[in-house]
């Protein structure tokens, strides 16, 4: 896509834009020019991942807030949590959002014997494989797999590979059009969900498992969309 009007804005135009400081020609530009608004959008996107990674260094994981909201953290690592939840309004949004997806009240303590069965989500689109590389054994790989799926708009990148524990499941939701961050992933083995986690700011997650049972995730983003990647062999 290029610009529309004679001379396309700078970086340095667009950077007062995106701190509020853009005169009047430039507001004016922007708003006849799809291409440079374009590349605000994205500038706004890679200030608001930047800034997130900044203030979130000492944040728990999105994993970690699971485990401990459904009571899977050991005794130590809960007491941290629970003391950096007090001081981080960040965190306690994430936390509040996972409760509501979990339908939990605000005030309710932690589950502490099993992961809250949330239901298959209805009206759910499912990616389809794009590529799949398979076993990596040529690439000297030969314990990781990796697959590439689509679905709508939304790119998903997985990979998995032998770990300490067994198995782990990484992967990124790359999506122009939706925001992903904060969206709820929920990773189900033989129709039983097995871990629940929450997107990060790079829209990535993380799942352990101790079998190679097929996994289907469900993710979920705040505004309601999801979608399902079925049967995922690891």
């Amino acid at each position: 896509m290029e610009c529309i009007i004679s001379q396309p804005l700078s970086d340095e135009a667009l950077s007062l834009a995106l701190d509020g400081l853009a005169n009047q020609e430039t507001q004016e530009h922007l708003l006849q020019c799809p291409a440079c608004n374009a590349r605000l959008t994205n500038m706004k996107r890679l200030d608001f991942v930047l800034q997130q990674r900044l203030r979130r260094f000492d944040c728990p994981s999105p994993q970690e807030l699971a485990d401990y909201q459904t009571g899977l953290l050991d005794a130590d690592p809960t007491t941290v949590v629970k003391q950096h939840l007090a001081d981080c309004p960040r965190c306690q949004n994430d936390l509040a959002m996972l409760k509501q997806f979990l339908n939990l009240s605000s005030d309710e303590d932690a589950v502490s014997d099993k992961i809250i069965p949330t239901g298959i989500p209805h009206n759910i689109m499912r990616a389809n494989r794009v590529a799949v590389s398979g076993n990596l054994a040529l690439k000297g790989l030969d314990n990781e797999t990796s697959h590439d799926m689509q679905a709508g708009s939304v790119r998903i990148f997985l990979e998995s590979r032998a770990s300490s524990q067994g198995i782990q499941l990484s992967g990124q939701v790359i999506d122009n059009e939706i925001n992903w961050v904060g969206a709820v992933v929920e990773a189900w083995q033989e129709g039983t969900p097995r871990h629940i986690s929450i997107l990060d700011d790079m829209c990535e997650f993380t799942f352990e498992f101790d079998n190679k049972t097929p996994v289907t995730l469900y993710i979920t983003a705040a505004i309601g969309k999801n979608f399902a990647i079925e049967e995922i062999s690891i």
